[in-house]
């Protein structure tokens, strides 16, 4: 008897029919699996980034409650007031001495001014300016004239956070600048405090937290 051989069309096509039956569902739950787990891990990625996202948040909230603070602790030094701080050349200096004390206790401050409404200075931790002449002379703001930083420093009633902008100074550098009116969340301000932080602290802070992950970050405020 001779031997059966599988040359047939018809064999080969059951053979085929049977390979697609058998692959169809290891396929198919392969599939399934694979989603599932991809859906895990993009999920925990997800979680895993807001975790440190809000830890960024609360952090930065904590410097900016700070500096709010600050700002109530300016309002109610004596050596601070509009007419002790003006009265004379000695007075002033002293001023610059207390302000220095709040800025050297913040590492978050680059920078910071205190202003009251109607005069002609501002006040620094280490000098004296004139205000009309401050943003052009001294520190230039790319996107904040004379007449707007005048404007803010004895009309603005709520603080006022802006956006990181390229402020020559003497090195040219992006600031956020934080304006807090005084005193501090009430009506009537006879002041202005001006905080300058540098973008690169935010930066570093979220790099420090997340890692040189090479995306984006978009910081909003409660409004």
């Amino acid at each position: 008897m001779g031997k059966f051989r599988p040359n047939s069309r018809l064999f080969y096509q059951y053979i085929g029919s049977y390979i697609v039956m058998l692959m169809l569902p290891v396929l198919v739950i392969g599939f399934v699996a694979y989603s599932y787990f991809i859906k895990l891990m993009k999920d925990e990625v997800i979680r895993s980034n807001l975790t440190v996202l809000s830890q960024v948040k609360d952090t930065i909230d904590t410097k900016m409650n700070e500096l709010g603070n600050i700002a109530v602790h300016i309002a109610a030094n004596p050596q601070l007031s509009p007419y002790t701080a003006t009265k004379n050349a000695f007075n002033e200096m002293n001023a610059s001495a207390e302000l220095r004390n709040y800025a050297s206790a913040n590492s978050f401050i680059h920078d910071m001014l205190l202003y009251f409404r109607g005069g002609s200075y501002l006040y620094s931790p280490y000098s004296v300016y004139a205000a009309q002449t401050y943003p052009d002379k001294i520190f230039r703001y790319e996107s904040w004239s004379s007449a707007d930083f005048y404007r803010d420093i004895n009309k603005l009633e709520t603080p006022l956070l802006r956006p990181a902008e390229i402020v020559s100074a003497p090195n040219p550098e992006p600031l956020i600048t934080y304006i807090v009116p005084i005193p501090y969340r009430e009506t009537s301000p006879y002041g202005t405090v001006l905080f300058q932080i540098r973008a690169k602290t935010i930066n570093d802070m979220i790099v420090t937290t997340f890692g040189d992950y090479g995306g984006n970050a978009i910081i909003l405020n409660e409004r």
